[in-house]
């Protein structure tokens, strides 16, 4: 039991300091050279659109205009086979906009020039050799906001620079046109879940998080394929475990004792991506979580595993434990307009290849406190209990609910729903995106995304009568606060 924490906690140190480096490294790398920027939205629904037109603007020469617009128009029709839109077609439109053209000086030795190139490579371009800046923004057939932008800077004399700086920008803002052309829905950072559970998305390829809820799940995350992330946790369950505070007895897991029982998790998971969301079919995943639940307990204190028993009773382990169990999880999700709705079921079954406690103690509830704040005992199973081997498969469905003001903010809301109403939970809550919106020298800072939820955890409290150990109360609704943070590294 030590050393499965023992483990856990070292692959979680590893991991953590992997996934800092990867930080590093991957934000430094985005962020060098001549091409300072570059993001697409979806574009699934123009598929049918085969022409795109560059149209160039800002303060820049006739010719100068004309060698970016062919360059680029070039480029993008290689990357991405589409014709050229003749003026007033149905067209995707790419606004290059000459941001800066400042003329070399006359006389530019061998030094300046090597100077300006490292300079233009890490990110600090100036006008001391000349400069040329381009803004370019994607526009979709009929559309007013962006579907992409990008920035591409470098020094040097404009006109030199033009016919290549053209040609980057093509084939980068093509490139994401086809990766994005079968795409129907917006991304942004930690859409992959919602407060307590998970969305059909996926992370990118290369993406990856480092985040923690309620002081308790920690987890680092990354995007393998388009199709898979892999997640790790520790300290924490994917199903709700924060609603022992409401009522232990009613909590899917829960300690007793005076509150000195430590619980510990370990997780490792695989999330897969079987159907990207379409114009008219939802989005859909699985996963798999191999979970491992670890506690150290004393004066008879342990675990309950809430079921669908009279009054909340579920399965305990009584002392030290170890529990092994497998978890898997479907999850569907459709987007409407700037809302989005999601189901899902968690099936979580205890047939274990980590070795674990004997078994598991049937009809099981949480001790709870007496009037005077003390433990009015460990776990209670009842008179009638017995001991089982494993632990019966269980199913609980989820549903869950967002809707975005922007790129900033959002809105969350989650029903777990129960045979029992004091065993059903609701979530409210929400989400805050927070970054920098342009590269900043070789730091790619616009690829970090902070991450903040604020939420509850509410589920009903049945009226009691008084007993020796505690006083009477009416039926309420209880809740638990809910605050995680994380960091996003797009």
């Amino acid at each position: 039991m030590l050393s499965a924490r023992r483990a856990g906690r070292q692959f979680l140190q590893a991991w953590s300091l992997a996934a800092a480096t990867w930080a590093a490294f991957g934000t430094l790398g985005c962020a060098f050279g001549p091409l300072r920027q570059a993001q697409m939205g979806p574009i699934g629904k123009y598929q049918s659109t085969q022409t795109i037109r560059v149209e160039v603007t800002g303060d820049a020469s006739e010719e100068l205009k004309r060698k970016l617009a062919d360059s680029t128009q070039q480029a993008l029709a290689a990357k991405t086979g589409l014709g050229t839109g003749a003026p007033g077609e149905d067209a995707f439109r790419l606004e290059v906009h000459v941001d800066a053209s400042v003329a070399a000086p006359a006389s530019v030795g061998t030094g300046d020039s090597a100077l300006s190139q490292t300079r233009t490579m890490l990110g600090f371009a100036s006008a001391s050799g000349g400069k040329l800046t381009l803004e370019a923004t994607l526009f979709s057939p009929g559309a007013t906001r962006p579907a992409g932008t990008a920035r591409w800077e470098s020094e040097g004399d404009p006109a030199a620079l033009a016919e290549n700086a053209g040609t980057n920008l093509g084939d980068s803002v093509g490139g994401l046109m086809n990766k994005r052309r079968r795409d129907f829905v917006q991304r942004r950072a930690a859409d992959e879940r919602l407060l307590l559970t998970p969305t059909p998305l996926t992370m990118e390829p290369g993406e990856f998080a480092i985040t923690d809820d309620e002081v308790l799940l920690a987890r680092v995350a990354v995007g393998l394929s388009r199709h898979l992330q892999l997640d790790l946790m520790a300290g924490g369950l994917p199903i709700p475990a924060a609603a022992g505070g409401v009522g232990a007895e009613r909590a899917i897991v829960a300690g007793g004792a005076a509150g000195v029982v430590v619980i510990g998790f370990f997780d490792l998971g695989l999330k897969a991506s079987l159907l990207h969301e379409t114009d008219v079919l939802p989005g859909f995943a699985v996963a798999y979580d191999m979970l491992d639940l670890f506690a150290l307990a004393g004066g008879g204190a342990g675990i309950v595993m809430a079921g669908d028993g009279v009054g909340g009773a579920g399965y305990g382990v009584v002392g030290g434990a170890n529990a092994q169990f497998n978890l898997f999880t479907f999850t569907a999700g459709k987007h409407f307009g700037d809302a989005q709705l999601t189901a899902g079921l968690w099936v979580l079954d205890n047939h274990h290849f980590l070795p674990q406690s004997a078994g598991f103690q049937g009809g099981c509830v949480a001790a709870v406190a007496d009037s005077s704040g003390a433990a009015a005992g460990g776990l209670d199973c009842g008179s009638g209990s017995a001991t089982i081997p494993r632990l019966p498969t269980q199913v609980r469905s989820f549903f869950g609910a967002e809707y975005v003001f922007g790129p900033h903010f959002s809105l969350m809301g989650e029903v777990l729903p129960s045979s029992h109403l004091s065993t059903s939970y609701v979530t409210t809550g929400m989400r805050v995106l927070l970054g920098f919106d342009r590269p900043r020298g070789m730091l790619a800072l616009d690829r970090i995304k902070f991450r903040f939820d604020l939420g509850a955890l509410w589920t009903y409290i049945p009226a009691e009568p008084a007993t020796s150990s505690r006083k009477a109360h009416d039926a309420t609704v209880g809740g638990v606060p809910w605050a995680g943070i994380g960091f996003y590294f797009l």
